[in-house]
């Protein structure tokens, strides 16, 4: 079976290679050509999803993002804090006593063949 699924896959990867080359179907289109093609097909799609009320147009997900847009603070809010709390925390190895960040003491650990998870936060 799987002498099979290996033959096919195969053979496909060949056809494929060879559309390439050749230019065939898809391959042969400029970048203009498919940009506008996406645009074009990703207007019909959304239009449809929109009537249809699919996809993110379902009125559970839109009435949820409208909620945690309103409430939550913004991606550059959420980083500073969480950079902030990640900088501040200190940790000691426990086989020599390097004082450092998690990631810096599991560094210095990792360059010296020790357990990296060999480590006590202090701060």
């Amino acid at each position: 079976m799987k002498e099979i699924s290996d033959k096919f896959r195969e053979s496909q990867r060949k056809k494929a290679n060879d559309n390439v080359k050749a230019g065939i179907g898809i391959f042969g289109w400029s970048w203009e050509q498919k940009s506008e093609r996406g645009k074009k097909s990703g207007a019909i799609s959304g239009k449809k999803q929109k009537e249809q009320k699919l996809g993110r147009f379902q009125p559970h997900v839109v009435e949820a993002a409208g909620k945690r847009l309103a409430a939550l603070p913004t991606h550059k809010e959420n980083s500073s804090t969480g950079g902030n709390t990640t900088g501040k925390q200190r940790w000691q190895s426990l086989i020599d006593g390097y004082i450092s960040s998690a990631a810096g003491v599991a560094h210095w650990h990792r360059k010296r063949g020790w357990d990296p998870q060999a480590r006590v936060r202090i701060q």
